[in-house]
């Protein structure tokens, strides 16, 4: 292995034992917020390396596409990119009909990795940033479209029910459906969706099945709310709903004791679940933003 990966890879090791306290880790999620589309391991080296990091990108991709020039001085974020090469299927596929051989596909294989270095925006100058996200705050005129994005994308039916002020929500894994306790607030809610939509996606008897056979690791009910918990943090960060009354402050209490691929496991499960809610909503958020363009052309 390259010096400079092992390097990095050994940071990661020591970075994820060091990050669970209540505020680094709520600071952690936060910057896993600002990078959904970034591998587990690069988000943590961007955290690691510059905990304030709001965007990212490399020196060519902030000249060509931004308009903007790496700052004098200015010291890279190191991250891991994959070097991949490519190769083709050993055997052709002959079409019965036609007696051709068809073409073989070509896909790529993973070699390694190698240090790339990327930079924040602060670390930049030059044309203004357009917005990149529109940002849900408090109680927000989009919650209908973030409520119905959420109903799009759970793999069970969502509905609100009277429930004791204690609860806010839960998932039947018998019943295979989410419940909301109604008349909470917008903010609520929200964090109360994507936190059921997080066990219905992962702690699903199915789920859970795999994982255990694939990992030898049986998720305690404590490790099933930091997951979902964690995920609806992010969630919640990256479309703007504040949700600074999580403490965590349970969370070094969990981590003791477990060995760091546990650890892993659990952060790189929390990202990748993280990512796809987020890539489900924004499609959702799309669509309608087309629906609205659709309605004012027709008002016309």
């Amino acid at each position: 292995m390259d010096e400079q990966v092992k390097k990095l890879m050994d940071e990661l090791v020591d970075g994820v034992t060091g990050i669970f306290d209540s505020e680094k880790y709520k600071s952690y999620l936060r910057t896993m917020a600002k990078f959904p589309h970034y591998s587990f391991n690069n988000t943590l080296l961007i955290y690691l390396q510059r905990p304030a990091a709001s965007h990212v990108a490399g020196y060519q991709t902030w000249k060509s596409k931004f308009g903007r020039q790496v700052k004098k001085g200015e010291k890279g974020i190191q991250i891991l990119a994959p070097v991949t090469y490519k190769t083709k299927k050993e055997k052709t596929e002959v079409d019965e009909e036609t007696k051709d051989q068809e073409e073989p596909d070509l896909f790529y294989m993973l070699r390694g990795f190698r240090v790339v270095h990327v930079f924040d925006v602060s670390q930049t100058e030059g044309r203004e940033l357009p917005s990149i996200v529109e940002s849900l705050h408090g109680e927000v005129e989009q919650f209908p479209t973030f409520f119905s994005a959420v109903c799009g994308i759970s793999p069970v039916p969502v509905s609100y029910e009277p429930m004791e002020d204690t609860v806010d929500g839960y998932y039947s894994h018998t019943e295979k459906r989410i419940c909301i306790r109604e008349g909470m607030s917008e903010r609520q809610t929200a964090a109360a969706l994507i936190h059921e939509l997080s066990h219905a996606m992962l702690h699903n008897q199915e789920m859970l099945e795999e994982e255990q056979a694939l990992t030898g690791i049986r998720k305690d009910r404590r490790t099933k709310e930091v997951e979902a918990e964690s995920v609806a943090f992010v969630v919640n960060s990256y479309f703007g709903n504040r949700t600074d009354e999580n403490s965590f402050g349970y969370i070094a209490g969990w981590s003791s004791g477990k060995e760091v691929p546990e650890l892993l496991a659990s952060l790189t499960t929390i990202q990748t679940t993280a990512e796809a809610i987020i890539q489900g909503m924004e499609r959702a958020y799309q669509k309608e933003l087309e629906r609205k363009e659709e309605r004012k052309a027709m008002c016309r």
